[in-house]
């Protein structure tokens, strides 16, 4: 581009030398071929300060599109971070409100159970599927001393203890695997150390569904060794 525009230069410089000297100045520059020459180098700053403009207007684009670029995948990330946080966060207060429900639902039937069973003779003790004893009623009170808050500091709040003999084991296990009551003898020590003897019945409450509730045990024959 450069050579171009010299070439362009020289042929100003030749013609007008050629139209514009008389026969006895022929070396000496016109004033137009001086005008023609400064129009030239206007035009040729001019020409620059175009293609100045051009590339920073082109580097201003090229900025422009870079941020936009950066700021709809910042957004994207944003969206997608955002709807993955809400999604385990709904999916978590569904988790609570299902235990919650169930928990409640627990706590009501072993109310409704508590009604019922008060009218039968001797201790009653409800239990989890897993043995683990939710309710006594007043009699298993009165006659151990113990509340249910005090059977689970002693850790006696299991319906099958540590000590148990093999045929409260066996029983235990036979009325489980064939949904049947059973009975057999049992003992626990009171609140005063006292061994108290006695006989359970060990029944199942289902559901409709045939899912294990509850584990009930009726103690009765109370006698202190």
């Amino acid at each position: 581009m450069k050579i171009y525009r010299f070439f362009i230069l020289i042929l100003f410089l030749v013609f007008g030398f050629t139209g514009n000297v008389s026969a006895q100045q022929d070396t000496v520059i016109t004033q137009k071929t001086v005008s023609n020459i400064e129009n030239f180098m206007q035009i040729e700053l001019l020409n620059a300060k175009v293609v100045d403009t051009e590339n920073i207007l082109q580097n201003k684009q090229r900025y422009i599109y870079m941020l936009v670029a950066l700021i709809v995948l910042v957004l994207v990330v944003a969206g997608f971070a955002v709807v993955t946080f809400y999604g385990k966060a709904k999916k978590t207060i569904q988790i609570c409100e299902i235990q919650n429900n169930e928990i409640k639902l627990q706590n009501s039937r072993i109310e409704e159970l508590s009604l019922i069973i008060n009218n039968i003779f001797g201790s009653v003790l409800i239990a989890s599927p897993e043995g683990k004893i939710e309710y006594i009623n007043e009699y298993f009170k009165n006659a151990t001393g113990f509340d249910l808050d005090a059977l689970k500091e002693k850790q006696l709040d299991n319906l099958v203890p540590e000590n148990a003999s093999e045929q409260e084991i066996n029983s235990f296990k036979e009325c489980l695997e064939k949904k049947i009551s059973s009975k057999y003898k049992s003992s626990i020590k009171d609140k005063d150390g006292r061994i108290l003897h006695f006989e359970r019945r060990l029944f199942t409450i289902y559901s409709s569904e045939k899912k294990l509730l509850h584990l009930v045990a009726n103690d009765y024959n109370y006698t202190w060794a």
